[in-house]
């Protein structure tokens, strides 16, 4: 429970199978808009975790070009052109 007030559901669902991995999700920073960040963080921890949040969005984002691949472009808009 204290894993999902912690920003962090993936963990939390993952703990009901093994427990082990909700302790670690308990003991680690929590997302920076979680309802345990916005009550119990003082502006130094509230700013590490944003940094860290900020890491793993630009590791995740990283991860989903390599799959899904870059955004194209947009394309010219035909309405724009002189016709």
């Amino acid at each position: 429970m204290l894993t999902a007030l912690k920003g962090k559901p993936w963990l939390a669902l993952f703990s009901v199978f093994a427990t082990v991995i909700g302790v670690w999700g308990v003991t680690r920073l929590a997302a920076p808009r979680s309802p345990w960040a916005r009550r119990t963080y003082d502006e130094r921890k509230l700013a590490r975790a944003g940094e860290r949040a900020a890491r793993w969005s630009r590791r995740r984002d990283r991860v989903f070009t390599l799959i899904a691949g870059a955004d194209s472009p947009d394309p010219p808009d035909s309405r724009d052109s002189p016709t």
